[in-house]
């Protein structure tokens, strides 16, 4: 009676757990670049929401500005990005943000709320992760809301 296993067994039982590993790996590296999307999409709507609760709570107007394609400035300043009052807004490492106009179409350098919170007009933001992307519409109401990819 032989006792313990072949070379044989014991490189197929090998093979399969590489196997069963690079699947999970593959799997845990799709599922944690979705999640950083999710949260740089998560750390815009809120900057947008802020920067609208801002201006009306102020009674004044707010510009918000991208000051870098990680960085997000806000103020009662028509320039954010220099002044030294503006809340400041960091997206998640490897992210990059794009404001454009109402269609995801055009860039555009700001939005601008009313005092009473209104954006003077719609504005779309493209955030990226690596080779995913995910948008966040401005609408005239001033609600920032996800949608679906980037075109």
């Amino acid at each position: 009676m032989r006792k313990g296993f072949s070379l044989l067994e014991l490189l197929v039982v090998l093979a399969i757990i590489a196997m069963v590993s690079t699947l999970g790996w593959w799997g845990l590296s799709n599922y944690l670049k979705q999640q950083r999307l999710a949260r740089a999409v998560e750390v815009v709507r809120s900057a947008v929401t802020e920067a609208r609760n801002l201006a009306a709570d102020q009674s004044e107007r707010v510009t918000l500005a991208l000051c870098a394609p990680d960085e997000i400035a806000y103020a009662p300043d028509d320039d954010p990005c220099n002044s030294p009052d503006a809340a400041r807004v960091v997206l998640p490492a490897g992210s990059e943000v794009e404001m454009k106009d109402a269609t995801c179409r055009v860039s555009k350098g700001e939005l601008e709320f009313t005092g009473r919170g209104l954006p003077i007009e719609s504005r779309c933001f493209v955030v990226k992760y690596r080779n995913l992307s995910r948008g966040v519409a401005v609408l005239s109401t001033g609600k920032a809301i996800l949608t679906g990819g980037a075109p």
